[in-house]
């Protein structure tokens, strides 16, 4: 049992007419019961805390009942996890399908606006995005409560090919102070340095950037996780050259971190 709390943006295609489409990405806090206790709940390894972050996406068909009434149908994605704070935590991942209606307090109106090619005018169609991160997690399987520093910075180019996509490529370099601690542990004598390629997409939402990303290191002497690895952000532009957000990494269905970022559009 459990309850969530989210934040999220939900642009509207189609607004005003009988059938709608929206698109939702959203980040937010929940809060469950029964996390993993070495004695009263062992078996529980995708959370060990009470606390939990929470990343969203869902597609929505709409159907207007009436001025005031909307009926939405929804294919839902739902991860749910502490960002690597406390170990175990594997996370929870789930698709979901949902039904339900909204009701609004006001009649709204949607005036039409003459549709405009999004190419015309848009010289902002070329980004490069410079960002720092950090974080903090436990050493994975350790069972302690000590915690380590992650920081990292990266680089990515994006290309906007629609009025709400664009396709990016970029370079990840991150300290990760878990995984030197286990180098140190296991008596290695090599670089805890990781750098990664990544190539994804990104829906763009008005000040928001909702972003997926495959990655694949290009450095990790020590080779503890896979080769493979995923992002997903959600980052804010705060002003024309100044972003701000949260990203999530994870190998596979894994959780590795939650991360908050800062960075520049150049």
């Amino acid at each position: 049992q459990g309850l969530v709390s989210q934040f999220f943006v939900e642009p509207f295609f189609g607004a005003g007419r009988k059938f709608s489409f929206s698109f939702r990405a959203g980040t937010g806090l929940a809060w469950a019961n029964r996390p993993y206790d070495s004695v009263s709940n062992p078996d529980n390894l995708s959370y060990s805390t009470r606390i939990n972050f929470t990343l969203n996406l869902s597609a929505t068909l709409n159907y207007s009942l009436s001025e005031r009434l909307l009926l939405n149908l929804s294919a839902n994605y739902n991860h749910i996890s502490n960002g690597g704070m406390n170990e175990p935590n594997k996370g929870i991942n789930y698709p979901t399908a949902s039904i339900g209606v909204d009701y609004y307090l006001q009649n709204t109106h949607f005036p039409d606006y003459p549709q405009r090619d999004w190419k015309t005018g848009n010289t902002g169609r070329n980004a490069f995005f410079i960002q720092a991160f950090g974080s903090a997690k436990q050493l994975s399987g350790s069972g302690e409560l000590e915690r380590y520093p992650v920081a990292g910075l990266s680089g990515r180019y994006s290309r906007q090919v629609s009025r709400l996509n664009a396709l990016s490529m970029g370079l990840e370099i991150m300290s990760d102070g878990a995984h030197r601690e286990a180098i140190i542990r296991a008596g290695e004598d090599t670089d805890h340095i990781m750098a990664g390629l990544l190539i994804g997409n990104e829906f763009i939402l008005g000040r928001f950037l909702f972003g997926q990303q495959f990655g694949v290191y290009v450095y990790d002497p020590y080779q503890k996780n896979s080769i493979l690895f995923q992002r997903y952000f959600l980052d804010m532009k705060v002003t024309s050259k100044l972003i701000t957000g949260i990203g999530l990494k994870a190998h596979g269905h894994v959780a590795d971190f939650l991360d908050f970022r800062l960075g520049i559009k150049i």
